[in-house]
């Protein structure tokens, strides 16, 4: 399901609406912001239409909010740059991308990406990133005495 906006003024106040949902927004640092709606249930209204077309989500503009490089900390751009360098898709998502949104600092980084745990593990050096979770595991990724979660 993809969120579109028409004008500047639509921008905020949708965005907005979003904030405070359950549900996450992606921002991929440095150049666009990607605003997708995730749910782990399938509303009746999704149900009614049918299946929901990813291929017309569209990549927004981080900069139409407001989001540029430089209000990301230099240990979460480099475990971005170093998975996509890897060939990979990697995003912050989450609190951090509401908090960037709101004009706040965030308190911590999240970052997914299409990578698999044990290759995330790989691409940093192994006293540095380590799996932990059983129900939902994650690679914490240490840099630095900064901490990024994959």
């Amino acid at each position: 399901m993809a969120m579109l906006f028409r004008d500047k003024h639509g921008h905020l106040s949708r965005i907005k609406a979003l904030l405070h949902s359950p549900r996450f927004n992606r921002v991929a640092a440095g150049s666009k912001l990607q605003v997708r709606i995730i749910s782990s249930k399938v509303s009746k209204y999704a149900e009614h239409i049918g299946a929901i077309n990813m291929s017309k989500w569209k990549k927004l503009d981080a900069r139409c909010f407001g989001i540029t490089p430089s209000m990301i900390p230099w240990h979460a751009l480099s475990v971005l740059n170093a998975l996509r360098h890897a060939g990979f898709d990697a995003y912050l998502v989450g609190g951090c991308v509401r908090d960037l949104l709101l004009k706040r600092i965030p308190k911590d980084f999240d970052v997914i990406t299409s990578a698999d745990l044990q290759k995330v593990k790989k691409q940093f050096h192994p006293r540095r990133a380590h799996i932990v979770g059983k129900k939902f595991p994650i690679c914490i990724v240490q840099i630095k005495g900064s901490v990024v979660e994959v």
